[in-house]
This record gives C-alpha cells, sequence and structure tokens, in this order.
C-alpha cells in the first residue's frame, strides 16, 4: 500500500516537474488579472437597491354606526363590504311603542362589517355595532400613507429613483401607484421602525381610484427603489 501512495507522489512530482514553468506563472496571473476585472467592475457596475414595508394610506378616522334602539329590522341595506353616501339609509327598525326609526350613514365612505351575522339578523340590540365606514379617498385630493421601515435606513432616500404604492392582492388589483417620500425620521422608533411618509402621485392616484376603491386606513405595501449606486459610492457616502 505504501508502495503505491509512493509511486502515485512519484508520478504527481513528475507531471508537475515536466509543466513549463510559463504555462503555470500565466494560469496563475490570468486567474488572478480575472478576480480583479470582477471586483472592479463589482465596484463601478450600479445596482439598485430596494426595500418595501407596510403603510396605511390615509389618517381620517373610521365612523362607527349603532343602533340607537332595539327594535325588529324591518329594512336591512347592510350587504356586505360596499359604497355608501352620506344620508343613505343602512336599516329600518321597528321599535316597540316607537315609530320606525332609520338608521342614516352619517358620512360617504366604505362599509366594514365587524359582525357579518347582522346582514341577515331580524333584531338590533340598542348600541351593537352595525357598520365601520370608512372615508373614500378623493383622489382629485393629495392623501398621505405612513409606514414603519424595521431595518437600516437607506442613505439618501429621500431621492430615492422609484417609490410605489401597491395595494394587497386580495384587491384583485396590481396597479402600483408611483409616489414619493415626504418624509423619513432618522430616528427609530421603539417596536416599530423609522417612519416614513409617502405621498402618490395624482395621475397614479387617480388609476388606482379607477381599480379599486381607495378608503382611509387602507393597508398597502411600498416599495422603494434607490438611484443607481456602485460599491464605491456606497463606501463614500
Amino acid at each position: 500500500m505504501e508502495q503505491e501512495i509512493e509511486i502515485k507522489d512519484s508520478f504527481n512530482h513528475d507531471a508537475l516537474d515536466k509543466t513549463p514553468t510559463w504555462i503555470m506563472k500565466w494560469g496563475v496571473l490570468t486567474v488572478l488579472l480575472a478576480i480583479i476585472a470582477l471586483l472592479c467592475l463589482a465596484a463601478i457596475i450600479p445596482y439598485d437597491q430596494t426595500i418595501s414595508f407596510p403603510v396605511t394610506i390615509g389618517n381620517d378616522k373610521a365612523t362607527y354606526v349603532t343602533a340607537d334602539a332595539s327594535g325588529n329590522v324591518e329594512v336591512n341595506k347592510l350587504t356586505g363590504a360596499q359604497q355608501v353616501k352620506k344620508g343613505d339609509t343602512l336599516l329600518v327598525v321597528s321599535a316597540p311603542e316607537q315609530l320606525k326609526r332609520y338608521v342614516i350613514s352619517p358620512c360617504t365612505g366604505y362599509t366594514i362589517h365587524s359582525n357579518n351575522q347582522l346582514f341577515n339578523t331580524n333584531q338590533v340590540k340598542a348600541g351593537d355595532t352595525l357598520a365601520t365606514i370608512l372615508p373614500i379617498i378623493d383622489p382629485l385630493f393629495k392623501v398621505t400613507a405612513v409606514g414603519y421601515y424595521n431595518g437600516q435606513l437607506p442613505q439618501n432616500l429621500l431621492h430615492s429613483a422609484k417609490v410605489f404604492i401597491k395595494l394587497p392582492e386580495t384587491t384583485g388589483n396590481n396597479f402600483a401607484a408611483e409616489s414619493r417620500i415626504l418624509y423619513a425620521s432618522l430616528i427609530a422608533e421603539a417596536g416599530k421602525g423609522h417612519m416614513v411618509m409617502l405621498t402618490p402621485e395624482s395621475n397614479s392616484l387617480k388609476k388606482l381610484a379607477e381599480l379599486a376603491p381607495l378608503y382611509h386606513g387602507m393597508k398597502a405595501t411600498a416599495t422603494v427603489i434607490q438611484k443607481q449606486r456602485s460599491i464605491l459610492q456606497w463606501i463614500f457616502d
């Protein structure tokens, strides 16, 4: 066994001895040059830095619609998530020893229901929450979106090349609204991260409103693509 190992070792040494020295030198030099070239390209060629974080669109508070009396439901127009206008009749309740009571929408907005049993109910009790109305976002007016980025805040974030706000996939809308960053806090809040405030561009907001109902308090995702930077730029920033 030892003899076989010695024979193999001597064969390898002979093969190396017979290899021209210039081939070995040029081989090593070629590998070094290739590594240096790749490092130079990586240092010069720019790249995109992308971050994403959840945001809430709008800051108008929700309105809660409650039943002001107990009674039998004669008319129920709470059919689910829907848009209502101020003054719309939501319920007609026949209360004992009282005239019919009309539950009217106090504002224009988008209804969210926490209790789906109300859709087919025959009775309500005083104090029952019938619906939560989130104010509709008017695309003709500027609106802000606020979120928190729980990570190291990139430098020059306010000068990012592209900023988008995208609604959840459950809305069936894949359109991303072009936006811009208004403010980004340098100091992170405990348990939340850096607060970032954005505003969608007016044309993109109009397009978004055509594809899906927009309301205050709506959850979305913001994606920020920083201007292309090379590793050298990143080092000297």
